[in-house]
């Protein structure tokens, strides 16, 4: 999808406020109708534009984890450096947290630690 400069950006929104409707705009800018709504909507809700598309503050979906069961993570994987992410999911659980093996390697890679996979690991015994 084109990116639009502010330039454009305004003169989508003074041929809006004009009567211009979305369709004809998004297709002269080649980008899609919703777009142009987004950017249409934006300066009215806001009096300003700028860019759209910006997840508001705090709309974050909230952390699985606390820093406390991060800590936990981290311990096990430095204490089992062969458990797999499923598995050290797994010793999480009595302790009342169920994650997937997914948040365990997302959490070891916030935290700095790089996960290692077994099967890339090249193991000669």
């Amino acid at each position: 999808m084109t990116k639009l400069s502010d330039k454009q950006r305004s003169e989508i929104i003074r041929a809006s406020l004009k009567g211009a409707t979305q369709r004809r705009l998004a297709r002269r800018y080649n980008v899609s109708k919703s777009l142009i709504g987004d950017i249409v909507n934006d300066f009215k809700r806001k009096g300003k534009f700028g860019k759209t598309r910006h997840r508001k503050p705090g709309s974050k979906r909230p952390r699985k984890t606390t820093a406390q069961q991060d800590d936990s993570i981290l311990e096990l994987a430095e204490q089992f450096p062969f458990l797999g992410s499923k598995k050290i999911a797994k010793k999480m659980e009595p302790f009342g947290v169920k994650l997937s093996g997914s948040t365990v390697r997302r959490r070891l890679h916030v935290l700095g630690q790089e996960f290692r996979n077994m099967k890339n690991r090249n193991c000669s015994h």
